[in-house]
């Protein structure tokens, strides 16, 4: 039987202060449900410890049979912080795989 959707709206700065307690959050997510929807406030502060974070999440979630994914293609700083990582092929994705994958191979 299907585990239910899980939406989690992000917001404030997602950087290396917050992400250990975010990686708690999304794991915790992944026991309770198959597909994590993630919504991004435009105005976050976004540093490459989050990026890095959403690839551990998208593994993770791959590796057990289940989903990670943005409500919406990525804007704001985080679309800026992907870009600058070598990630622009990926702007208008909403898959984790699918932007993490736009680099040329798996993140």
């Amino acid at each position: 039987m299907s585990k239910p959707e899980h939406r989690a709206y992000l917001a404030g700065p997602l950087t290396v202060a917050v992400c250990e307690n975010l990686q708690a959050e999304l794991s915790a997510a992944l026991e309770r449900a198959d597909d994590i929807m993630l919504s991004l406030d435009p105005d976050a502060e976004v540093d490459l410890t989050f990026l890095q974070l959403l690839i551990a999440a998208e593994r993770s979630a791959t590796a057990r049979g289940k989903r990670v994914a943005l409500e919406a293609p990525p804007t704001g700083a985080f679309a800026e912080a992907l870009t600058a990582c070598g990630y622009a092929a990926a702007s208008r994705a909403t898959s984790l795989s699918q932007i993490f994958a736009a680099k040329g191979g798996r993140a």
